[in-house]
């Protein structure tokens, strides 16, 4: 006595008003006692002039619109048109939608000896959440594994729930720095949503920094890892570590690629000279120490590789420097998850 129709159709047979509306009164009264949604992808893709439509109480309709809009509605069903989804697109909101959902759904995470803060949800709108969607939220932490995970949500007949379970430190799967990213951008939007305030401001444009994003206030600011400001006399803190391409010497035939970037154990850096040369290829850490070097040879013209190892190097962020002859000529942000 329950369940979903879905209704796959290209007909246009009964998109006048008269029709539509006896077929749709014969249709409901044979689903008297049930409830049971009607979703329609409409595949009708053709071209319809104005005087083609069917003008309904106002608005104009194409086909079996009229006829599909009604029936979905009164079956508290959806409308989807290949007019303006794709055919793949609309399956997926289908199976969404007969997969069952909850009214609401909250997770909330503690720690051994800590809690959780700053959480975003990943794919919420603060509406309904599907079964077959994965509930994905992002935050920081104190404390160590395990990890208290508790669920309070309402399902679709209205009963409340609450489920918890517990994740122990071999059941946790470490995140990389893109997880991390995430959680700034969300972060950061949700500052800059906030009424301005002169410590609202300080706080975007500390987390901004920190986080490797740029914001409105801190467009103009170099968030480079280890770049070096020079001070008032022209002198560099870390005098070795070299913070930019030699003006003069930008796009002349020379290039510098790592792949692949992110590096897990190796990778290979690809660079090209346009004349006989001392080449130089460093790497540097965030601090702007220099941690390793790939080649440093006296090279003829052309295109050469090398191998980055990155087996014992810690989880971070370098920058690959490439020297021709004394001159910096390019420079490759690396990271190592």
């Amino acid at each position: 006595m329950d369940g979903s129709l879905i209704l796959v159709s290209s007909s246009n047979s009964y998109g006048d008003q008269v029709p539509a509306n006896s077929l749709i009164t014969d249709f409901m009264k044979s689903l008297e006692g049930t409830d049971i949604p009607i979703h329609v992808l409409d595949l009708d893709d053709r071209s319809y002039q104005y005087y083609d439509q069917h003008y309904i109480g106002g608005q104009y309709f194409s086909g079996n619109e009229y006829f599909y809009t009604r029936l979905s509605q009164l079956t508290v069903g959806e409308y989807y048109s290949i007019r303006t989804r794709s055919l793949l697109s609309m399956l997926e909101q289908v199976n969404h939608r007969i997969s069952g959902y909850f009214k609401s759904l909250e997770v909330f995470v503690q720690t051994d000896g800590g809690y959780t803060y700053s959480n975003y949800k990943l794919n919420g709108t603060g509406g309904l959440v599907y079964n077959d969607e994965a509930f994905a939220i992002t935050g920081q932490y104190l404390g160590t594994a395990p990890f208290i995970i508790t669920l309070f949500g309402q399902r679709a007949d209205g009963v409340v729930f609450q489920v918890s379970d517990t994740l122990y430190e071999n059941d946790v799967q470490r995140g990389d720095s893109s997880i991390r990213s995430v959680w700034a951008a969300y972060k950061i939007r949700d500052l800059l949503g906030q009424e301005k305030s002169n410590q609202l401001i300080s706080q975007i444009i500390t987390t901004s920094i920190k986080e490797q994003i740029l914001t409105e206030y801190t467009a103009i600011l170099v968030l480079e890892p280890g770049f070096v400001i020079p001070d008032e006399n022209g002198e560099e803190d870390n005098p070795e570590f070299p913070v930019g391409l030699d003006p003069d010497l930008k796009n002349n035939g020379y290039s510098l690629t790592v792949y692949p970037n992110p590096v897990t154990t190796s990778s290979m850096v690809s660079y090209r000279i346009n004349a006989s040369a001392h080449v130089l290829l460093n790497l540097y850490d965030e601090k702007g120490q220099q941690v390793s070097t790939v080649v440093d040879e006296t090279l003829s013209p052309g295109e050469y590789s090398a191998s980055l190892k990155a087996e014992t190097l810690p989880s971070g962020v370098y920058i690959c420097v490439l020297v021709i002859d004394g001159k910096i000529m390019g420079r490759v942000k690396v990271v190592v998850p």
